[in-house]
């Protein structure tokens, strides 16, 4: 059973050790964990959260949300220049990354077992590393590999590895 709590609860969990599982809640803003910048690594697992939201946030070290349902995933303007990992995730609405991305050489950004309900926006992202989609499901699609010949398509400086990935990829939009 998870402990249901706020999200000041999850947030000072969240500054203390970076680390915050086995628990549910409507709304947890990483924002709010400390400013626009974030030097630590942050690790959600085993977690049931409406809305996640990292908007507008540079993440400077590994964002890692492992075992989550979430409802909304919302990563607009988010610099996941540490790299990200999205493992085993249920997000049975919108997804966004938009207007991000900016890994760092060797900071890969990794979605791994993933289904996702509802469009995954990538709009003008830029990833200057490996990105790594294997084993997900976008059910309403993505724009991944949408808005050809538009400036704002999604740039890939690095490596893409798409393994065994559902979903139409090609959409166009943002």
């Amino acid at each position: 059973m998870l402990e249901v709590v706020t999200e000041t609860v999850a947030l000072e969990r969240l500054r203390q050790t970076g680390e915050l599982a086995h628990v549910r809640l409507a709304s947890l803003d990483l924002e709010q964990v400390m400013g626009d910048s974030l030097e630590m690594n942050i690790r959600i697992t085993d977690c049931v959260i409406d809305v996640l939201s990292g908007l507008n946030v540079s993440f400077l070290s590994l964002l890692s949300v492992t075992r989550c349902q979430l409802t909304t995933l919302n990563f607009h303007m988010a610099y996941l220049l540490g790299g990200a990992v999205f493992r085993d995730c249920l997000v049975t609405g919108a997804a966004s990354f938009e207007m991000g991305g900016h890994n760092e050489p060797g900071c890969p950004f990794h979605l791994q077992g993933c289904t996702f309900g509802g469009f995954v926006s990538f709009w003008d992202c830029w990833f200057p590393s490996d990105v790594i989609i294997e084993d997900c499901d976008f059910q309403s699609g993505s724009n991944l590999l949408g808005n050809e010949g538009e400036p704002y398509r999604v740039q890939f400086d690095g490596p893409l590895v798409l393994r065994n990935v559902r979903g139409e990829l090609h959409l166009p939009g943002g």
